[in-house]
């Protein structure tokens, strides 16, 4: 297990790893420096669960799921990952697509 970073940027919480077994895959992380919203896609089943993620990778353990439909608020993206603000937890991950388009920047914004 390693540790984490936790920084602020304009008021957004970040976290990386403190050392990663997954060369370089950090320096692709992009921070959002404001929210950015995504939606699940509505066009989903009502009974399919996107899995939200400690960490970025498939088979880190799961904390929640998200729904067709469903608003989340984006804080970065590393390739097909979105950390996202879930459960009052700044610093979890989804996975953006699975072979379709099942997340998508949202037009609705949340105050």
């Amino acid at each position: 297990s390693y540790g984490w970073i936790r920084y602020k940027i304009n008021n957004i919480i970040l976290m990386v790893p403190a050392c990663s077994n997954i060369t370089n895959i950090w320096s692709h992380l992009k921070p959002f420096y404001k929210p950015v919203y995504y939606q699940v896609n509505k066009k989903l089943s009502n009974k399919t669960e996107l899995k939200v993620r400690r960490k970025p990778l498939i088979d880190s353990d799961v904390c929640g799921y998200i729904y067709a439909g469903n608003i989340i608020e984006c804080h970065a993206i590393l390739g097909d990952w979105l950390q996202i603000r879930y459960d009052n937890e700044d610093a979890v991950w989804t996975q953006k697509t699975s072979g379709i388009p099942n997340i998508t920047k949202s037009t609705i914004m949340k105050e």
